[in-house]
């Protein structure tokens, strides 16, 4: 873990597989070890993640706007 940045994702190649590490000292002071299957998993998490905060955040922005004037 000491040779790994902290809180960054890396890659190394573990039994001729590619593996992804994930150093977190402060959170629970181990590595997180992942295949690409586990990776592609994740990047779609982060991507529905972020659709959703988009989503909430229009639907914020839509219900500040005051749209009696033209009827609505």
């Amino acid at each position: 873990m000491k040779r790994l940045p902290p809180k960054q994702f890396v890659t190394r190649v573990r039994n001729g597989q590619k593996v992804y590490l994930y150093s977190d000292p402060p959170g629970c002071n181990c590595v997180y070890l992942g295949t690409q299957q586990n990776w592609d998993a994740y990047q779609q998490q982060r991507a529905a993640r972020r659709m959703a905060k988009e989503e909430i955040s229009a639907a914020e922005t839509q219900a500040e706007w005051d749209f009696g004037a033209w009827g609505w």
